[in-house]
């Protein structure tokens, strides 16, 4: 044996001992690294389900059924969420809040003696629409079924 042969020896020996003790760190590494980004997938996964519900909310409202938590004018006909604009989530424990802005379409019923009424009504036009931007807010509550819609108003 040379001495060239025997030095590398050692030195891979060395190395190998002096690796031992981080090894034995890495798993509790992992470990704590795990437990935050299951954390931060649980907040995306509320943040999502909030988004739908939300979405599923003003759909049932967009088809005619208000339900008991909108909170709109009478005179709203439809609500179009804007898809450029991010929504705010707040999580606060076992509620949150979500607020997105909107297009709001609001619609006039032609009922009056006007002869411009008259003559919409004679011409197949019920209402007049009109268009305007407005903020959704909405309060969640987390249940068993998931999140749940306590209110829905447009500001």
């Amino acid at each position: 044996m040379t001495i060239q042969s025997h030095a590398r020896r050692e030195v891979l020996k060395f190395g190998a001992l002096a690796a031992l003790p981080v090894a034995g760190l890495v798993p509790s590494a992992a470990s704590a690294a795990d437990d935050g980004s299951r954390a931060r997938l649980a907040v995306l996964e509320d943040e999502r389900a909030i988004r739908e519900a939300a979405r599923a909310a003003i759909a049932r409202f967009n088809a005619g059924a208000c339900g008991d938590v909108a909170c709109f004018d009478p005179a709203i006909s439809a609500v179009v969420e804007d898809a450029a604009a991010a929504a705010e989530i707040a999580l606060n424990g076992d509620d949150a809040t979500y607020r997105r802005a909107a297009t709001v379409a609001r619609s006039t019923a032609f009922t009056g003696q006007t002869t411009i009424e008259k003559m919409a009504r004679f011409q197949g036009h019920e209402a007049a629409s009109k268009h305007s931007a407005g903020l959704i807010e909405a309060r969640l509550t987390r249940t068993a079924d998931g999140w749940t819609i306590t209110r829905l108003a447009l500001a």
